[in-house]
This record gives C-alpha cells, structure tokens and sequence, in this order.
C-alpha cells in the first residue's frame, strides 16, 4: 500500500512523508477498499488537494480519487449532494453540473 501511495503522491508532485492502511473489511469481491493516508501536516494536505486534479490528466491515475476525511454528518451531505447531481444530470444531459466548495 505504501509503494503505489507514494506514486500517486509522486504523481501530482508531493514526496510528503505519511503513514497508509487500507480501511474497510476484505471482502470475497474484487472491489478496491480505500487507502487511509495520514500526513504530518495540514499545509501537505492542502497542496495534495489542490494538485489531486492533474490525476485526472494521468492515464494510469485517472480512476484514482482524493478526497477529504469527512465527519458522518459531512457525509450524509455530501451523499445528498451527489444523488442530487445524478438527478440533474439525468434531467438535463445537455448541461454541465457539477458541485462547487461541497455545496
């Protein structure tokens, strides 16, 4: 889990040192669990967020997501807001939506 942490944190140009385990319980499926990441400081943090984008230029990353670590509440509004989206998205295809600042 360290070694492929460390290249995408390579890959949007952080080389921050960290701790990584895998949360969630190992299941008979094949479905990734997500990595934990803990780093020493909240301005690493800030620089990995703000550069998380150019995984998505990456061919080997692009299905790599960051995201922050949420409270239970932060989640359940942030589940709302993506079943939101989904409800635009498919009511209007011809338009761009997105969620901007988490709200």
């Amino acid at each position: 889990v360290d070694q492929r942490v460390s290249e995408v944190l390579e890959a949007v140009g952080e080389k921050p040192k960290f701790e990584a385990c895998r949360i969630g319980v190992k299941g008979k499926q094949k479905t990734p669990r997500p990595v934990k990441v803990a780093v020493s400081c909240s301005d690493i943090v800030t620089q990995i967020f703000r550069k998380a984008k150019l995984l998505r230029d990456s061919e080997e990353y692009k299905r790599v997501f960051i995201c922050p670590d949420r409270t239970l509440e932060e989640r359940e509004v942030h589940r709302d807001l993506v079943t939101q989206l989904k409800a635009k998205r498919t009511a209007e295809p011809n338009k761009l939506h997105f969620i901007k600042g988490g709200h």
